[in-house]
């Protein structure tokens, strides 16, 4: 799970902070509007909040799964599937897209959280409660990543593409790797042992 939420933490960061750049980039041009761009960039917020909900529960499933216990990740994704279908039946009108992007968020956060229970009742709440405060740093690293993005992208005016989509690109880019060199040297200093590895390998590349 490590290694999961060591990628994808920061990864939904990326695009909480980006939502509105990426959307740009990729679609901004042509019929697509800002009203589309924004609705867009909206869906991949609310998209991305799930990430990290997926991650922890696919570590759950594959613990669930070398304890013998198979046909409960089956019964909790199909609760999750039918989760993402009432909720998708209920923000579909009012919000429209965004509704479903809430909605499979949201069943993917349950599933997480019915997994962890699952856990918990099968091996004791103690041997899972360590686990809490490794989520929390990992949570914490995102939280970090999306603040600096967040500042950055003041410096960033989206005019820009109008003029080089591959120059705005590129700044966009800029700030990413400028963002994941502290994230790396702080999520070392707290002791994750996947910055360790990875900061151990580009010292030695270098």
């Amino acid at each position: 799970v490590g290694v999961l939420l060591f990628v994808l933490v920061p990864v939904s960061a990326i695009f909480m902070a980006l939502d509105e750049p990426i959307v740009r980039i990729l679609l901004g041009y042509g019929k697509f509007s800002d009203p589309d761009i924004h609705s867009t960039a909206v869906v991949l917020t609310c998209l991305s909040i799930g990430m990290i909900g997926r991650a922890i529960a696919y570590f759950n499933f594959q613990v669930l799964h070398a304890l013998g216990r198979p046909w409960s990740q089956v019964k909790i994704g199909l609760l999750q599937l039918v989760m993402n279908a009432l909720f998708s039946w209920i923000l579909m009108k009012p919000f429209g897209v965004v509704g479903i992007a809430v909605a499979s968020s949201l069943s993917l956060t349950i599933s997480m959280l019915v997994s962890y229970r699952v856990l918990a009742r099968m091996l004791g709440p103690e041997v899972l409660d360590g686990v809490i405060p490794n989520y929390a740093r990992y949570v914490s690293m995102g939280l970090i990543v999306y603040a600096l993005l967040w500042a950055l992208m003041h410096f960033a005016a989206s005019e820009r593409l109008v003029i080089s989509r591959l120059a705005y690109t590129a700044e966009i880019l800029a700030f990413i790797g400028v963002v994941m060199i502290p994230y790396l040297l702080i999520s070392r200093i707290a002791g994750l042992q996947e910055a360790i590895w990875a900061t151990a390998k580009i010292r030695r590349v270098l």
